[in-house]
């Protein structure tokens, strides 16, 4: 199984945490939607991939709230 460690950042909030390496391919396709927000994102993702729960694909990441803008620096590590 392959993971990707995904910091996701726009201008309200800081989202980090580790998906699925076949997730974050769809996160870049997403992109070409040009998403601004997070939930742009989340809405993009949606024509490669269901969402694994109600709340949406990253509804289990920390969370930050901006202006802090705390990036994960911390590595990859099997739990």
């Amino acid at each position: 199984m392959s993971e990707v460690k995904l910091n996701l950042v726009d201008a309200e909030r800081v989202q980090h945490g580790t998906i699925h390496g076949s997730v974050a391919d769809s996160c870049v396709a997403a992109l070409s939607a040009e998403p601004e927000t997070i939930a742009e994102l989340e809405a993009a993702l949606a024509r490669y991939i269901k969402p694994r729960d109600a709340n949406g694909y990253f509804s289990w990441f920390s969370s930050t709230q901006c202006p802090t803008r705390s990036l994960s620096d911390q590595p990859w590590s099997f739990r």
